[in-house]
């Protein structure tokens, strides 16, 4: 019976929303939403592994202070939400999140810390010196690795 009342919502939300870009949600009342504050209570504990930005903590959702969605094959959040921990420390953190309701899926694609601009997972663009390969050992190797890629799958190809 759940399963139905989900897929009957998800349609419902599906249909009255269109597919494409991230547009913006009323963050008012999401904090009485339980359907939106359960995956979001997942996905913080999802970011509090070992390997998340909120790794080794106890944290919980003090206050949403931004989210936008995007319609794909269920929905992705982009939430900006200031986390508090049980001694009290606060952080704000930036999380892309995939909810698929009818599949219970629930998953952190980009994690960010907000104040550092630390990111794990996802993309950030890179400028500057950071976008120079001959400053950027990281970059290098990564292009020289694709160079090698291109050149094996010639030599594989003749």
């Amino acid at each position: 019976m759940k399963f139905i009342i989900a897929l009957i919502l998800s349609l419902a939300i599906v249909s009255a929303q269109t597919a494409g870009g991230y547009k913006d949600v009323d963050v008012s009342g999401l904090q009485a939403n339980p359907t939106f504050m359960n995956v979001l209570d997942n996905a913080i504990g999802q970011i509090q592994g070992a390997d998340g930005i909120l790794a080794g903590g106890d944290w919980s959702v003090k206050k949403i202070n931004s989210v936008q969605e995007q319609v794909v094959a269920g929905v992705n959040y982009k939430v900006d939400v200031t986390v508090e921990s049980s001694d009290n420390a606060q952080k704000e953190v930036i999380l892309t999140i995939f909810y698929q309701p009818w599949t219970d899926t629930v998953k952190v694609t980009s994690q960010q810390d907000a104040s550092t601009g630390a990111v794990l997972g996802g993309n950030t663009q890179a400028t500057g010196e950071t976008a120079d390969p001959e400053s950027n050992a990281q970059l290098q190797a990564a292009i020289d690795a694709c160079i090698s890629s291109v050149q094996d799958n010639q030599l594989q190809g003749e």
